[in-house]
């Protein structure tokens, strides 16, 4: 069937397969090595060229195996063994190594599942660490259990990121909705976010996206204050995974024009004071000082260039826009706020009840 180049799921998207192989090309160099706490031990070193200390783990049991630790890696070996990480990442390395021998003698867990990779130039990394007793799914396992109700619906993916301590793919259904006027057109898909870690550092969670084509933001929209799927520790068959899957494209389904109406409505809401509803909004979902001096200088733009005026909306688009600057888990929790603001009802009330006080 030839590519229509004005439909976007076909001209800017791409099929479930070659997500499943970019998810098995990931999996190239991944081993998990059992560990027992007290037959590993820290080593480091001051790395001239990048001008940082770099830590690696050396397990002596049987053959000794040695692993550098990442950033996020660190942080998690930090937490096992009960010290601050964000204390050690700020000490010289020898100190920090000290400290944590120190901690280390107090930990009474005896075993460690180190998720490693191999990397390119040889040498092993950790991704991560988890216990041997809290199950996990890996995201290729993930994806086959979800294939066949996603390829049931005609979904298409959108973008897909694969970290080695996360992965996020955002999925569409093909058929989109005007919620714009003839002369000025606003398309808008619906589809499903879907977040996973094989390493502890998030749970499997699916959620409901609105997906706005004119400027590709996307927003996680919440059913009845709920996300569709989460799961913190992981014990699921595939064909679990497939029922929960089926269930949440399901209530997609059944509640697409609600979400879509909640969204054009959005339009309608007028703003009285967008700067203080802005920093309300970022009050109530704790989102840091960078956060929102980036939304606001987003919409001054917006509204200089005449593409935002003082409604919801605009603001929604915000937040969504700024959203695409981050890495993919700051942009999911920013999406979510968005998500959360639309279907917020009291909040610009508030706002402009606080302004009649001034």
């Amino acid at each position: 069937m030839p590519i229509d180049q004005n439909d976007f799921t076909q001209n800017k998207c791409y099929g479930f397969e070659k997500l499943l192989t970019a998810s098995r090309k990931d999996d190239v160099g991944k081993e998990d090595w059992l560990v027992t706490c007290k037959d590993i031990s820290l080593e480091t070193d001051y790395d001239q060229s990048l001008g940082c200390w770099t830590y690696e783990l050396v397990w002596h049991g049987g053959a000794v195996k040695r692993a550098k630790l990442t950033p996020f890696s660190f942080k998690q070996f930090c937490t096992k063994f009960k010290c601050p990480s964000k204390f050690m990442l700020q000490l010289p390395g020898n100190i920090a190594k000290s400290n944590i021998d120190f901690f280390k003698m107090d930990v009474k867990e005896d075993d460690l599942m180190l998720r490693v990779k191999k990397h390119p130039e040889g040498f092993h990394y950790i991704r991560g660490m988890v216990k041997p007793s809290v199950p996990v799914i890996n995201n290729t396992d993930l994806l086959k259990a979800i294939q066949e109700p996603v390829n049931e619906h005609e979904m298409r993916v959108w973008k897909a990121h694969f970290r080695d301590h996360d992965f996020h793919a955002k999925l569409i259904y093909g058929d989109s909705v005007n919620i714009g006027t003839i002369q000025s057109p606003d398309n808008v898909n619906i589809g499903v976010h879907v977040a996973n870690s094989e390493v502890g550092a998030r749970p499997l969670e699916i959620q409901v996206m609105v997906f706005r084509l004119i400027c590709t933001n996307g927003m996680i929209h919440m059913i009845d204050g709920l996300p569709l799927f989460r799961k913190t520790s992981f014990n699921m068959t595939r064909e679990d995974v497939e029922l929960e899957v089926r269930n949440a494209l399901k209530k997609v389904e059944n509640r697409k024009e609600q979400i879509l109406g909640a969204f054009q409505d959005a339009a309608t809401v007028q703003i009285k004071a967008p700067y203080r509803v802005i920093s309300a909004i970022g009050k109530q979902w704790k989102l840091s000082k960078g956060e929102v001096v980036a939304i606001t200088d987003e919409f001054n733009r917006g509204k200089a260039t005449g593409e935002y005026n003082w409604n919801k909306i605009s603001i929604l688009n915000s937040i969504t826009k700024v959203a695409q600057q981050y890495d993919a888990e700051t942009r999911f929790t920013l999406e979510n706020v968005a998500g959360q603001f639309l279907a917020d009802k009291n909040l610009i009330e508030r706002v402009e009840v606080s302004l009649k006080k001034d």
